[in-house]
């Protein structure tokens, strides 16, 4: 009689989930999914306390196209690159603007942050759905899925990301990348039009993520990845996928194009030393660097207790070329170690190689890029990481050697992702206050310019007085002493002109309490401050030469410069009653800022205490023809009362306006408009110039501007 064989015991995980009815597979992949959201959920329900902390003031409250759904705002969206109008930065993401623009009008949220926040927290909660169903594709098997994702939700990192306003392109960049690559993981099964849904919704997602950050240009790489590592083995045809790699790359390439039509008609982006010191490095150095720095974000990945929201100059010193090779091997040993396990662990190795593919584009590896190193930038690589980390806890993997271990390695994997939860529950009060996170920042990068300076500003925002601004004082000096010795070129405006404010601002507040020293302290402050012009008129070079370069014309070419430190400068003149520099101070600032009215208000009032008072009547016409208001009407009435009663300017002492058919008004009013034409052409601003000169003639009927 013949001997029936025995059964081979099943591996964990492989057929006895397949045998599972198909209605108990979907509760428990729901109970799953609703219990990752809840993790989220509650381990962010901290952040919606916070304001605009780090870049989101500039990003959002300070950038009018979102002000308002208008055909011109929206025009300017898809026009000017995302910094637009606080910075010329380089990055063109206006998809992630028209969110804020979404925010701002739509719900209403305007510079409250709380909408903000909730919609940063709805992207994240997306993310964690598409990652953990991408962790089903990828590893077959429910637990290691589940702890990929939950990992990737609550590891501190990526509060920069979801907690901080300005986050939310990572956010985004993210959706669009994981929506793209879970449909290619999905089985070409449709045919007939519905196949061409696959390729659609592929170009959609895709578009979406490099429209919202320029990262997400990995998509076909990652793609190509998946079908590599993942695919090796299935039957699959790599002709029946080209329409899904054309799609993906197509919407790359329309965001290529549309980026540089749109850039190339912008001035030149600014790449600072001091936020990015590969720029002034040599190619070698800065590469070995950039590679040094992955293995810190590596290092915050495993053990994020120190987190920081900045790593300027000079927190990260260049590579030596002994550490940058040792980093290299390092980073060639870790690839070379993902290609022996794909045959037996391809799901490690798609994570592994998904790691350093996501995070090439910010790696400065390619292209240098605005900072040196973020936070926020380990967002998509995390998902990566947590991978990784299931799979070297071999929660992952299958034989019957794990089986006996993997519940103990679970519930490690468990206390894992409570310990990485409850840190990001601390560190979201750090994003929610700003003194904490300013404080957090200075303890993890003591060595960054940025974070003392951070500290000074924050305390100038609750209210400088006489018993914290020596604390003030003392973080700007700490900011100048590191960036001191720079070049002119190299080094930053803002560190100087912010140690000069503050001792402006202590001889202000000495001025009932020790009154003889009060002139000591703005002393000292012009002294400061005059350190600072070398650079920024260095810089102000700089940005013209680059413009040249390009073929700018000199009409279109902008005048830039750190306007903080024109404005403090001035009042330091005049605080010394030396009105005569104040006023040329504020001169060079208007220069810089020549549609702002409230400058030429100021050098009226200068002017009128100088004994200059048709000058002062021309300013103050000037501010009135720029702030296309009624704003200084009174102002001119009263002045015009003073220059000359007798004249057809005004109606008598009580006059609220001015009258503009008198010929003296009608004089200055052109004169007004010739300075102001001036202005305009001498700092590239031909279309403003052009504007305010057929006001002139057809208003006023201005001759001289003809």
């Amino acid at each position: 009689m013949r001997k029936t064989p025995a059964k081979k015991p099943m591996a964990p995980g492989s057929r006895r989930q397949k045998l599972q009815p198909p209605v108990l597979r979907s509760r428990r992949r729901v109970g799953q999914a609703a219990f990752l959201l809840a993790l989220v959920l509650v381990t962010y329900s901290n952040s919606f306390s916070g304001g605009f902390e780090g870049d989101s003031g500039p990003i959002v409250t300070q950038d009018p196209r979102v002000q308002q759904v208008s055909r011109a705002n929206l025009g300017l969206v898809f026009s000017q690159q995302y910094w637009y109008p606080t910075a010329d930065s380089g990055v063109y993401r206006p998809l992630v603007t028209l969110s804020w623009m979404f925010n701002y009008v739509l719900l209403g949220n305007r510079d409250r942050a709380g909408g903000y926040h909730a919609v940063n927290l709805m992207l994240h909660l997306s993310n964690v759905l598409l990652a953990w169903l991408l962790a089903l594709e990828v590893w077959k098997k429910p637990v290691a899925a589940f702890f990929t994702a939950a990992i990737f939700a609550l590891h501190p990192v990526n509060s920069e990301a979801v907690t901080n306003v300005a986050g939310r392109a990572d956010l985004m960049a993210a959706l669009g990348v994981l929506a793209a690559l879970l449909q290619h993981a999905r089985p070409m099964s449709a045919s007939g039009w519905r196949k061409v849904l696959g390729p659609v919704g592929i170009f959609t997602a895709t578009l979406f993520g490099v429209f919202s950050k320029e990262n997400a240009v990995v998509v076909p790489v990652l793609m190509c990845l998946y079908d590599i590592v993942i695919r090796r083995e299935q039957p699959f045809s790599w002709r029946h996928m080209l329409p899904r790699y054309a799609a993906a790359t197509s919407a790359v390439i329309v965001m290529l194009v549309v980026r540089h039509l749109v850039l190339s008609g912008l001035p030149s982006p600014d790449l600072p030393f001091v936020d990015n010191p590969l720029v002034g490095a040599g190619f070698w150095t800065a590469r070995l660097t950039a590679l040094e720095v992955i293995w810190r974000d590596v290092w915050l990945l495993v053990w994020p207790q120190r987190l920081s929201w900045d790593y300027s100059y000079d927190q990260i010193p260049m590579a030596t070329m002994a550490g940058g090779l040792a980093s290299l091997a390092g980073i060639v040993s870790v690839l070379a170690a993902l290609i022996w396990i794909v045959r037996r662990h391809p799901a490690a190795c798609l994570f592994g190689a998904f790691f350093f593919v996501a995070l090439v584009p910010v790696s400065n590896l390619v292209l240098l890029i605005g900072t040196i190193m973020a936070e926020r930038f380990l967002y998509l690589p995390s998902l990566g990481f947590s991978g990784c980390l299931v799979a070297v806890l071999g929660v992952g993997w299958s034989g019957s050697t794990f089986a006996r271990f993997r519940p103990v390695v679970a519930g490690c994997l468990a206390v894992v992702v409570g310990a990485l939860g409850l840190r990001t529950w601390q560190r979201n009060f750090d994003w929610t206050d700003g003194e904490k996170l300013w404080a957090s920042a200075v303890e993890a990068s003591p060595n960054s310019f940025k974070t003392h300076l951070a500290v000074a500003y924050g305390l100038s925002r609750r209210g400088l007085n006489l018993g914290n601004i020596n604390d003030a004082l003392d973080h700007a000096r700490k900011a100048v002493s590191i960036v001191e010795g720079l070049p002119p070129l190299q080094n930053t405006t803002s560190a100087i002109t912010t140690l000069g404010t503050l001792y402006k601002m202590k001889g202000d507040l000495l001025v009932y309490r020790d009154p003889a020293a009060v002139e000591d302290w703005y002393r000292k402050a012009l002294e400061t401050l005059d350190r600072a012009l070398p650079i920024d008129r260095a810089y102000a070079q700089e940005r013209r030469r680059r413009e040249l370069a390009r073929g700018w014309g000199s009409e279109r070419i902008e005048v830039k410069g750190y306007a903080a430190l024109y404005e403090t400068l001035s009042d330091t003149y005049r605080a010394l009653g030396r009105l005569p520099e104040a006023i040329d101070a504020l001169q060079y600032l208007v220069r810089l800022t020549p549609l702002d009215a409230k400058r030429y208000a100021q050098i009226a009032e200068l002017e009128s205490s100088t004994g200059h008072a048709e000058d002062s009547l021309v300013s103050l016409w000037m501010a009135e023809t720029v702030s296309g208001t009624h704003e200084w009407e009174s102002q001119l009435a009263s002045a015009y009362h003073q220059f000359d009663p007798t004249s057809c300017a005004g109606a008598g002492p009580s006059a609220v306006t001015s009258n503009r058919d008198c010929p003296l008004v009608r004089t200055h009013i052109c004169s007004a408009h010739l300075r102001l034409v001036a202005a305009l052409s001498e700092t590239g601003r031909a279309d403003a110039a052009a504007r305010y000169r057929l006001d002139g003639v057809r208003t006023y009927g201005c001759t001289l501007l003809q």
